[in-house]
């Protein structure tokens, strides 16, 4: 709530994601502070995060960067 009183000249506070209920909306209004959320702005990022961590973790991706970066392109490597 020191937030909004502080910021004297803040219109509005806008989140990305889902939920507001981190904000202190009495504070908010108090303050003549406009609050809204923006729900699923990301959501395909995240997904597309999700996607590419789970092959990463399922094809050792990180053991084969290591191994890549330390021995070259022309060393023999096991990852099974």
């Amino acid at each position: 709530s020191a937030l909004f009183e502080g910021a004297t000249k803040l219109r509005a506070a806008i989140r990305h994601g889902a939920g507001l209920d981190m904000v202190p909306m009495e504070a908010a209004t108090a303050a003549g502070v406009l609050v809204a959320n923006v729900p699923a702005v990301n959501a395909r990022s995240v997904a597309e995060y999700v996607m590419f961590a789970t092959l990463a973790l399922l094809r050792r991706f990180r053991m084969v960067d290591r191994d890549l970066r330390a021995k070259g392109w022309l060393a023999g490597r096991d990852h099974t």
